[in-house]
């Protein structure tokens, strides 16, 4: 959007919802005293093969969908809908197409992608948590909210001043 005000704006109201909806989900559960906690050691070989394997599986899946939500948006005539299939896909695209609306919707379609963040970043996250106990139930569903929280926020500051 060329604005550092914008994106400072969008930072801020990202971490805010971000906050507020892990402090409405957050379970209280405590840390069994019991279990021992393991650290992990790996050669610097491993780590730096591991980092660069990270850094490709991370450009596949943005590559990925922003090739499809490309492929996809041939079929939705209205550019709100196209902007909002680019921000559901992949965070940078959605952004950088936003950018082509009217600017009563520019910010608020940048809120949607910031606070949803793309599909493409919730399968980054399911790749980094392969093996572990976490779960992502709860992940795209809280996602949806903060993206449509933020596009409000956003639509309702655009419109105001």
């Amino acid at each position: 959007l060329e604005s550092v005000k914008a994106g400072v704006f969008l930072f801020f109201l990202q971490l805010a919802v971000s906050l507020s909806i892990g402090i409405l989900t957050k379970k209280s559960t405590a840390i069994p005293s019991s279990k021992e906690i393991t650290v992990f050691s790996k050669p610097f070989t491993e780590i730096v093969r591991d980092a660069c394997l990270q850094i490709l599986a991370i450009c596949g899946y943005v590559l990925f969908f922003s090739v499809l939500s490309a492929l996809f948006s041939v079929f939705i005539p209205v550019e709100a809908f196209r902007a909002m299939l680019y921000g559901i896909c992949e965070l940078g695209s959605g952004c950088a197409y936003a950018a082509t609306l009217p600017a009563s919707l520019t910010l608020a379609a940048c809120g949607f992608s910031v606070g949803f963040s793309g599909l493409s970043v919730f399968f980054q996250c399911k790749d980094a948590i392969r093996g572990t106990d976490l779960k992502m139930r709860l992940y795209l569903p809280l996602k949806l909210v903060s993206g449509f929280f933020s596009a409000i926020v956003c639509y309702l500051v655009s419109f105001c001043g």
